[in-house]
């Protein structure tokens, strides 16, 4: 049985977690959603990596083999830091998206929506034209998406016309990375938008990153801590996890 922290500024990393877990089940996994830090999007790099730091230490003191870092945010900031300051295995969500885009595409153009931040970084960008340099990257950086999918408001009706608003600037793409773990579940909605669009999730992408860190020989356990509000997360987190009964700590970090 492994131990496996996973982290993101609010539910967005339930996407991650929910695929991982189904693909491993018999494992101990903790999860923290950082909420009252949310949005990671917005804020500056130096603030990203203290806090990543901060989550990081805290999954460190509950004794895990082996940090997610389920936020894209994340993971183009502060992933490389982290990994040169800590033992323990870190992984990210981002190669995997990287490597998959490239294989399916047809017409060499690929499409990013995540948070501004992540945009700014143009950390998808880079990663793909450094391993093929025919192709061309279309980024968005978009938190009012982020937002939408965060307060829990998918089905309202201003939903669909800011996700066409901002979709239709790379309607020409074929392949569409979601660059932020919040963004699986507008799945339905990007593609009643862009219905020939082939859809990268990195938290599909992660699970042969993790395989050989992972035992899953014995009963599954679930943890789950927020730095915000526990009646919310919980309404939240259904999202991505509507067939699982939640408890969840609050934490200080």
């Amino acid at each position: 049985m492994s131990k496996i922290g996973i982290f993101d500024s609010g539910i967005g990393g339930l996407s991650v977690l929910k695929v991982i877990y189904e693909k491993f089940p018999n494992n101990i996994y903790l999860y923290i959603g950082d909420e009252n830090y949310y949005p990671y999007g917005l804020k500056s790099k130096d603030e990203i990596i203290d806090r990543s730091e901060k989550l990081t230490n805290f999954l460190i003191s509950k004794k895990v083999d082996l940090i997610i870092i389920a936020c894209n945010t994340v993971s183009s900031i502060a992933l490389d830091f982290l990994k040169k300051n800590y033992e323990i295995p870190i992984i990210g969500v981002i190669d995997g998206a990287v490597e998959k885009s490239i294989k399916i595409t047809r017409n060499g153009l690929i499409g990013v929506i995540s948070t501004p931040l992540t945009a700014k970084t143009h950390i998808y960008r880079d990663k793909i034209l450094l391993k093929d340099s025919k192709v061309k990257v279309y980024e968005i950086g978009s938190q009012e998406l982020v937002n939408i999918v965060e307060n829990g408001i998918i089905n309202n009706n201003p939903t669909y016309l800011i996700a066409k608003e901002t979709l239709e600037k790379i309607k020409f793409v074929d392949t569409l990375i979601l660059g932020c773990t919040h963004f699986p579940a507008l799945r339905d909605l990007i593609l009643k938008i862009l219905p020939n669009v082939k859809i990268v999730d990195p938290a599909e992408e992660i699970v042969e990153y993790i395989r050989n860190y992972i035992d899953n020989k014995d009963k599954s356990i679930l943890e789950f801590y927020t730095t915000g509000d526990i009646k919310s997360f919980k309404e939240k987190a259904k999202i991505f996890i509507e067939d699982l009964e939640i408890e969840v700590k609050k934490i200080v970090i």
